[in-house]
């Protein structure tokens, strides 16, 4: 099996790619069997982890299974996340961890399951919650893109939290993007307008990608990041004008080559803290400064654009792709996968988590997307450390 680490001043992101075409338990023993390897190498701890994502190359028939595991193993605790989007190595089962060590060994964190689909992780003089919510597959589509997003709202005021306020990343997971993303954006902005959200103001990090649930008509599923105790001055919203326009930029047409309209998020967030600084850069594709698609049909070149829009966007925030500590790519075509890799490996210098999964993006002329979280080192007096 293949395991590839990042870590910065008490961060960890650990990778671990089962091997193709195993027995779906199997794969999952072997995979939690090294990662407690890599644990007891690293000398930390389960405690250390604050959330598990494990990319499944058929959820909606290995979900028993995982369930079976989960509780054969008494993991239900764990902030351990499904996300049914192959990964394009032909694995059954790519496994991605982030961690945090106290590397003051002082009282760091309190760490817990607050409902079955909220984890709450309280950092210091933050609070981080990482929310689930999925659609009611009962209803009709537009009423699930509404139903999802009226679920955030109540799982997030529940916690006394504020969406406008302390929303910084979503992943949104779409069956049939090609039908149904549009429903979802359409959505979404109506819900942003309601509570100030607009480009006047500010929007939000995320990834609208095409993925599967173990529910056949469940349309749309979501995981947020919510960071509560943030003061004025320690987020920033990336921008790169010269290099891709802002979302809300999109014309209205679909047609191929073309994006959509009504598409509201953000390129990028900064997050400032005491001892560093967080990067959140968003799903990022071969676009330009006008909201053209670039190299139709050209997977290699694609990827080299927006590589080079990941750099444009933590450039703003000061930060460049050495800061990167991980790297997700979503692949149109399975197939595309080596030559995207060796690509990616040539340009990405240091040998950080690169997870690469089957997720069609929202216009289907996009071969390849690519998202990034990056970690800076920063001193700022005047915020509280984000690790004691």
């Amino acid at each position: 099996m293949k395991v590839e680490l990042a870590h910065y001043d008490g961060e960890y992101i650990v990778h671990i790619l089962g091997k193709p075409s195993e027995d779906f338990k199997e794969t999952l023993d072997q995979v939690f069997k090294v990662y407690q390897e890599f644990l007891d190498s690293e000398n930390l701890q389960v405690d250390d982890e604050v959330r598990v994502r494990l990319y499944l190359s058929d959820l909606a028939n290995q979900y028993g299974e995982l369930c079976e595991f989960i509780a054969e193993n008494k993991f239900e605790d764990r902030n351990i996340i499904t996300i049914g989007q192959a990964p394009t190595s032909l694995s059954k089962v790519s496994f991605e961890a982030y961690l945090i060590r106290n590397t003051a060994n002082t009282d760091l964190s309190v760490k817990g399951r607050v409902s079955d689909n909220v984890f709450k992780f309280s950092n210091g003089e933050y609070e981080t919650l990482f929310i689930r919510n999925k659609s009611n597959p009962n209803l009709e589509r537009d009423e699930q893109a509404k139903d999802l997003l009226n679920c955030l709202s109540r799982d997030v005021d529940f916690n006394q939290g504020d969406v406008q306020k302390d929303l910084h990343r979503t992943w949104i997971y779409i069956r049939d993007i090609d039908m149904n993303y549009q429903v979802l954006a359409d959505e979404r902005k109506k819900y942003f307008d309601t509570i100030n959200m607009t480009p006047e103001t500010h929007y939000v990090a995320s990834t609208g990608i095409e993925a599967l649930n173990e529910k056949a008509n469940c349309l749309y599923y979501m995981d947020s990041v919510v960071v509560k105790g943030l003061v004025q001055g320690q987020v920033k919203y990336l921008s790169s004008p010269k290099n891709i326009c802002p979302t809300y930029a999109y014309c209205s047409d679909r047609s191929y080559g073309k994006v959509g309209q009504n598409v509201t998020f953000e390129r990028g967030t900064q997050i400032s803290y005491g001892d560093r600084n967080h990067y959140y850069i968003s799903g990022t594709a071969s676009i330009d400064r006008d909201g053209n698609i670039l190299y139709l049909r050209d997977v290699l070149r694609q990827a080299q654009r927006a590589l080079d829009n990941v750099a444009a966007l933590l450039d703003d925030g000061e930060a460049t792709l050495e800061d990167a500590l991980q790297f997700i790519v979503y692949l149109r075509d399975i197939s595309d996968h080596e030559k995207v890799l060796s690509f990616l490996r040539s340009k990405i210098t240091k040998d950080i988590p690169i997870v690469m999964v089957k997720g069609n993006v929202c216009n289907a002329s996009w071969l390849v997307e690519i998202e990034c979280y990056a970690v800076r080192h920063s001193v700022d007096r005047d915020f509280s450390s984000y690790v004691n």
